[in-house]
Formats: C-alpha cells, structure tokens, sequence
C-alpha cells in the first residue's frame, strides 16, 4: 500500500483466511513490511549496490581509517596481567605515577592485592581513595594472563570488509550503511513473507508447509529473483501457474500484474484500512502531537506508525482494520468465485470481478450476502469498449426507461442482461437527467456511433469559437455573400491564424501594401473606407469599404 506523501509512505501488507484446529476460519493481517523511503530492488540490483560499496570501502585511504582495528577491546577481556596499568579504563597519567611510587607498575600487581595493601597504598598515595583502589583491583582480577600480542586487521584488504569486520550480521550492517540506506531488497521482503506467514499460521498444520501469493512485482518476477527463489527453495512456496497453464504469453510461469480480482487487499481490504486511517485521523484531530491516541498523516512515519496501529493493535488483536470477517469475505472471493469465472471464461477477463466493496452487507444475513454477490455480472469481456453505450444506445435506454415505469434500476438490470454489463443506476440518471442533449445529439448522424461526448468547460467561449469559424447566414434570401457583393465588399487574406510570416517577406508585403492602398485612393475610396484587422501581430484581411 502507497500513500502518497511528498515522500511516501510505502508498506507491503498481508493477510490470509487462517484454518482454526477447531475447523473455523479467521481472518489475520500480517506483520507490515516497511520500506518508506526507499525503493526496492531485485536481486541483481541489489547485488550490483552491495558491490559498490564494498569497492568504496575498499579503496578508502588513511591509514586511521575506522575499517583498521584489532581484536584488543580494553572495556572487557582486552586488558592482560603484564599491562602497564595505564592501559586500564580510568588510570590516568598522574595516578600511573603514583602507582609506579608505591610499586604497582603492571595490572598484575594490582590484581594480587589485598584490602590491608590497599589501605596502605591510599594512606601513601594522596588522592587515591579506597574505593577507587578496589574499582581497579576488581578490573584488574578480569585481565588476561600473559602479555598482549599486536594483531591489527586492515579490514579493507579482504575481499569482504563488512564480513571481515562484522562476521555474520554483515548483510544487516551494509543494507544500513548510508550507500543502501535508501534501498531495500526484494529479498528482504520474501524473507519477511515467509516468516510473517509463518507466524499468523503458527499452531496450525500449515505453520511449516505453507504457500504464499503476490501478484506480478517487477522485481519479484524478475529473472534474477527467481533463479535466487529456485535456489533456496523457496519458488515452490510462492503460488503461480504450472503445467504450462499460460505458456506463450509474456507472463508465461507466473501470476499477471494489474489484477484486483485475484488481490483482496486490492480488491476492497486497502480501501477498508485507508477509510479506517483517514476517521482516526479525523477523530483525533484535536489532541496534542504528543498524545499517544493521535492519528496523523502529517509525515510519511506517521502515516506509516498509524497504520501499523490500525493492522496490529496492541490493546485488542481481535480488533483493528480491515476487520477479520472483511479478509475472509475477500479472500474466498478471489480464490474462489472470481478465480472460477476467469476459469469458465478460458483466461480472459472477466468485467466486473475486482469491483471495489461499497454497500456491506449486515453479518449474518446470507440472502443479502447472496444477493450483493449476484450484483456483480460475471460475464467475459475480450473488448470492454464494445459494451460501452454509445448515443444511439442512449436513445434506446431512454426509450425503455420511460416505456417501463421510469425505474433506474430495473433498466439498468435489463441492459445490463443485454449487451451493457458496466451499466449501472447512475449511468441511467446521467441518462436521464441529460435526455435533451443527447436527443439533439442524435440528430446528427456522425454523432450517432459516438461513445464519450466531451462537455465544454466554457460553453460560451466554447460557442464563440464557433461563431468564429461558420460562415453566417443573415436570412433565408439575403445571405452575407450577396450583401458583401451589393456594397462591393472585398476581402484579401494574407495569412491565415496559424501561419508563420517569413522574415524575408515582410518587406514585398508592406510594399504590395502601399500599391493597394494608393490604388484603392485612385479608385475614389478614402482612407476612412479602408479596415485592416490585425491579429496576432500579422496583417490577417484588408476589407475595402
């Protein structure tokens, strides 16, 4: 799920039907994956960034780089017998001498103290306290025995730097470092599905054989990303299509993208969840930000931090959103009956499965779970655009609806058993509300096969504009033609609206110009008879009057 943010607030969400040993099923959301502010790579972009840094660290100069240590950590064991006590956490130079004073030189010498030495060494060092001198003594009694050996390592110089200096946890630490920061791998997220799978299933017979499904990602279909699956056996979890069932197309071995019908949380769950964030939000819009019960949408984190309260809240699991009984109903409807229309209808699309949840029925009322079902046609559709009603097609809907008692619904019903299965109400009220214009519409036979009839924003601009380009009629007999030919009305046109003037003609122009107006004085006209209208800086007609 994306919310859209200046940054955004970016989540993988799960959930499944989960079989109860009781026999009962509930629906359970999973543990969301989070990668806000990040973009997610597959495998063998992945691979690419982690080699980049790896060169980076690699080729980092100095010699007091942080990538060159040694295995002596003085906080623990670090610290050996034959040491001078300097070494120690908290000897500084000036208690060093006045150890070297009374004869403690080594952290040995510290160590085989007794309490009557120590009593001795404060009375003849001024400054040192007993209870410091049995700190120390007590450090001192951890030490290693023997003499401490040098072995710096120049991490840079393995082949690996983040595996030579932090062992196993080296993938966590480079996908933190601030190269990758802003990337996550889609490895990443396959691993967080199977353990977040894993744990809803937890108790029951599929908590170790489990399956998952996820639509067709980029990066999770991306062939890298499933050489990487088939070798740690991991491909065989993921459900997608076998034995051929959609060889030869481009999505051949695995799901299609783009398909709600076969996603609850596309289907209906992710309106659900974002319905429920924008009321809290609403709700809680006046109490301080630093109120633990606030919801905000201020920040891609707390969007992200109010969502994660939303799926998996800590007071009551058996609440939250989308609610249990809404994943169920979602996820047998794409497993089942949507999955079984595309399967009656040999692949192809079929209109109207992936329709959006909008009127919920009552829990517990199976007629009208029933009967909401049935609202949605189950009928193929290889051309959607061949069942879109055209201006002729809302000739007839209007014919039908005033014929049979002027009920919306009902003839939404019968077009829709009838060539029309998009249609619904509202489409009808359009129809009905706009009879006028689609009747004067028909009138014109190229509008007749018309399906989408633009409106003007501006009419009024919309019919300057056509006044601009029709030639007027002033009355039946007495056209403007004949009216310019009676006052020897003459019109010469230079250049049309949309033509470009040629530099180099500027000059030939404004001299045939004068020879047309000296010409026009000659004939007896005066120069008040003489309009020239000029549009957009180019000389458009010349009108002799």
């Amino acid at each position: 799920m994306k919310l859209t943010f200046a940054k955004e607030a970016r989540l993988s969400l799960g959930c499944a039907a989960v079989l109860l040993q009781s026999g009962e099923v509930v629906g359970c959301r999973c543990e969301p994956y989070s990668y806000t502010n990040k973009w997610l790579l597959n495998v063998h972009e992945w691979d690419v960034a982690v080699e980049a840094e790896i060169a980076h660290i690699r080729a980092l100069p100095g010699d007091a780089s942080e990538w060159v240590t040694d295995k002596r950590c003085l906080a623990t064991s670090g610290i050996y017998t034959n040491d001078s006590v300097t070494v120690m956490p908290g000897v500084g130079a000036k208690l060093a001498d006045r150890s070297l004073n009374v004869g403690l030189s080594t952290v040995g010498d510290l160590a085989l103290l007794s309490n009557v030495d120590i009593d001795s060494v404060a009375l003849a060092s001024k400054g040192v306290s007993t209870r410091r001198l049995f700190t120390l003594r007590s450090t001192a009694r951890l030490a290693t025995i023997g003499t401490y050996v040098d072995v710096s390592v120049d991490h840079r110089q393995a082949r690996n730097p983040y595996l030579s200096r932090y062992g196993a946890s080296w993938e966590m630490k480079i996908a933190n470092s601030p190269a990758l920061s802003k990337f996550a791998s889609v490895k990443s997220l396959i691993h967080h599905i199977v353990k977040a799978s894993q744990h809803i299933m937890e108790g029951t017979k599929y908590h170790d054989n489990g399956y998952w499904y996820h639509d067709a990602l980029p990066q999770l279909r991306a062939r890298c990303t499933m050489e990487w699956l088939a070798a740690t056996n991991l491909l065989d979890r993921w459900v997608r299509p076998e034995l051929d069932l959609n060889k030869g197309t481009v999505f051949a071995g695995r799901p299609v993208g783009n398909s709600p019908e076969l996603m609850p949380w596309d289907s209906s769950l992710n309106k659900d969840l974002k319905d429920q964030l924008k009321r809290h939000v609403m709700f809680t819009y006046g109490f301080n930000s630093d109120d633990p019960r606030k919801f905000s949408k201020a920040t891609p984190q707390s969007i992200e931090d109010a969502v994660r309260r939303l799926l998996l809240p800590s007071d009551d699991p058996a609440v939250g959103a989308p609610s249990g009984r809404h994943i169920v109903e979602d996820v047998v409807k794409c497993t089942g009956r949507n999955l079984l229309a595309i399967i009656d209808a040999d692949g192809a699309v079929v209109h109207g499965l992936g329709k959006v949840r909008t009127h919920l029925p009552r829990h517990g009322k199976e007629e009208e779970l029933e009967e909401a079902k049935q609202q949605v046609p189950l009928q193929s559709e290889r051309c959607i655009h061949e069942s879109q009603p055209k201006v002729i097609d809302a000739l007839e809907i209007l014919k039908f609806y005033h014929a049979n008692g002027r009920n919306q619904t009902h003839s939404a019903r019968h077009f829709q058993a009838n060539g029309f299965p998009s249609l619904n109400q509202s489409t009808v009220s359009r129809f009905v509300r706009d009879g006028a214009k689609w009747r004067y519409l028909a009138e014109k036979e190229k509008m007749l096969d018309v399906v989408r009839v633009r409106a003007a924003r501006l009419p009024r601009f919309d019919a300057a504009l056509s006044m601009w380009h029709e030639r007027t009629e002033l009355s039946e007999g007495w056209s403007l033609m004949q009216f310019k030919a009676r006052n020897n009305l003459r019109v010469h046109r230079f250049y049309g609206e949309a033509a470009a003037i040629s530099v180099k003609d500027v000059d030939k122009k404004r001299a045939r110009l004068r020879v047309l107006l000296t010409c026009a004085s000659d004939h007896g006209y005066d120069i008040n008879d003489i309009t020239i209208s000029m549009r957009r800086l180019s000389f458009t007609h010349l009108y002799l009057i």
